[in-house]
């Protein structure tokens, strides 16, 4: 990783571009707090960001805005165990994974991203409960351009494009 927290009380990290990291540019692991602002990260190995709170007794609260990331070995923005967090303004291009996933997060706020050409969904959410995703736009998806899975419940999906994907669109 270019970038990596592990048992953090909080962590920022703004306007700095990566290329070709090995695994995820920017990896958290256990950290409570993250804000990731107008940064560039360019062919990492894996996840452009990667969270992974999943050993915190409450959901960390993030926050990834106004990024650019390009031609990720995994997912672009991968969440686990969030809660309260934004995902917003973000432009995320050829992923080999799904544009955004949220994994058990909890009130997320998924907007006004713009993603295109993922291996995956657009945007996933898996056992996620009451985030809200609205107002992105997705092209060219290889599966949906947006998914939940069952065990997803009370969220809200509103005026998101997606276009030239894959599934159901």
């Amino acid at each position: 990783s270019a970038v990596r927290f592990e048992g953090v009380e909080g962590a920022r990290v703004e306007r700095i571009a990566t290329s070709g990291s090995t695994g995820a540019a920017i990896h958290t692991i256990d950290t409570t707090a993250l804000v990731v602002h107008d940064t560039i990260l360019r062919n990492p190995g894996g996840e452009g960001v990667l969270v992974n709170a999943s050993g915190l007794a409450e959901p960390a609260q993030v926050e990834i805005t106004s990024n650019q990331i390009v031609g990720t070995g995994g997912t672009g923005i991968s969440l686990t165990n969030t809660g309260g967090s934004i995902v917003a303004g973000n432009t995320i291009n050829l992923v080999t994974g799904r544009g955004v996933l949220l994994d058990t997060s909890r009130g997320v706020q998924v907007t006004g991203n713009a993603i295109r050409e993922t291996s995956m969904a657009g945007i996933a959410l898996v056992g996620s409960d009451g985030c809200q995703i609205a107002d992105n736009v997705i092209r060219l998806a290889a599966t949906d351009g947006l998914i939940l899975d069952i065990d997803s419940t009370d969220n809200t999906v509103s005026s998101n494009q997606s276009t030239e994907s894959g599934g159901n669109g």
